[in-house]
């Protein structure tokens, strides 16, 4: 009579849950994970786009500020070459007529007999002899003789100071001393301002140069920050909402799954769910090249990891739940006590527990 009423109450517990209502589980289940998974395509789909948004942001930001920098630098060369190249300009102009004034009027007359050696540095001799300018060759002036002073330079004064010391001592006399000085004043003064004026452009305009480097270095520094927290905090939520992704994948296969055992359905969630998280990180590090970054007591070589992939596809085939369990030992804890898996699972309990108020036990 015991054994009887025993044997009533296991077939009343086993039946407790009719195929229709099991189906009713599978299904609800299955329609709470794929609703899941959509909004979590949808919310990686809307961080891509956010995260191309901000990117371009940040390019268009960098691109109105260097055409910024850009724009002061060309308006301050503007301004100085406003300011100084008709400066410069004139002075140039008034350098030239100086020398040509010069070259007219330097010409002199020797007022006591000189001797030179190697005279064509000082004179410009060479319709007056052949030989002008041989430093082997020495020439006897006598008073009288005239002749033109070598040509005015902006960059050497020498010949104009030459001929001022000589005519100063009595010994030339200048043929047109007062466009002669006239133009040695040109030729000493403008020449001096003529590069104090370019150093000023110059000046101005490296500063501006470097002004708009450093606008643009700064800039492109502080963008790139930016882009790279960006990247980073990107990275953080689309690995996140991509192992949530995997999870609802994973959740909606374990449900077809546990419906092999719908009078356990909760506990053949689990080990299915196990299951199929084993099985896909087994197949990861199989089908990727050793870095030897899974270093788990319970997967301990690469030949043990083919291995256990490999009975994990066979058992994916043929799938039974006390295989799958048996799987399950196998691998351990090697995946299922990472932080990554514990982070999706709570997310996983949750949306179980509130569609079939059953908390998962794994």
């Amino acid at each position: 009579m015991k054994k009887s009423l025993i044997s009533i109450l296991v077939i009343a517990l086993f039946a407790s849950m009719s195929p229709a209502q099991a189906a009713t589980k599978t299904s609800t289940v299955i329609a709470a994970f794929k609703t899941f998974l959509d909004q979590t395509e949808d919310s990686l789909q809307a961080l891509q786009e956010k995260n191309g948004a901000d990117l371009a942001i940040l390019a268009s930001t960098l691109a109105k500020e260097t055409l910024q920098a850009n724009q002061i630098y060309d308006s301050k060369v503007n301004e100085a070459s406003a300011l100084y190249s008709p400066q410069i300009s004139k002075l140039k102009e008034s350098i030239q007529l100086g020398l040509s004034k010069y070259n007219a009027s330097n010409e002199i007359e020797f007022l006591s007999i000189q001797y030179f050696k190697g005279w064509g540095f000082w004179f410009d001799c060479a319709a007056k002899l052949p030989t002008c300018g041989n430093d082997d060759e020495e020439y006897r002036f006598y008073p009288g003789d005239r002749v033109k002073t070598r040509n005015g330079e902006t960059v050497n004064m020498s010949p104009i100071t030459f001929v001022e010391e000589k005519v100063a001592n009595g010994q030339w006399r200048l043929l047109n001393p007062t466009d002669f000085q006239a133009a040695a004043v040109i030729l000493r003064n403008d020449p001096k301002e003529l590069k104090r004026i370019t150093t000023e452009f110059d000046n101005v305009n490296v500063t501006a140069e470097e002004n708009k480097n450093m606008t643009i270095n700064q800039i492109t520094t502080q963008i790139s920050m930016e882009i790279k927290d960006l990247k980073k905090s990107f990275e953080i939520e689309r690995e996140k909402l991509s192992a949530q992704e995997v999870a609802a994948k994973l959740a909606i296969l374990a449900a077809k799954r546990a419906n092999k055992d719908p009078s356990i359905f909760d506990a053949a969630f689990v080990v299915a769910y196990k299951f199929e998280y084993n099985r896909r990180m087994l197949g990861e590090i199989a089908d990727a090249s050793w870095t030897g970054k899974w270093t788990f007591r319970t997967i301990d070589s690469i030949l043990k990891v083919n291995k256990l992939a490999a009975t994990g596809d066979s058992i994916s085939a043929r799938y039974s739940r006390t295989t799958a369990a048996a799987f399950n030992s196998a691998v351990g804890n090697a995946f299922t006590n990472e932080p990554d898996f514990r982070a999706v699972l709570k997310v996983l309990n949750s949306i179980y527990k509130k569609t079939t108020n059953t908390t998962l036990r794994f």
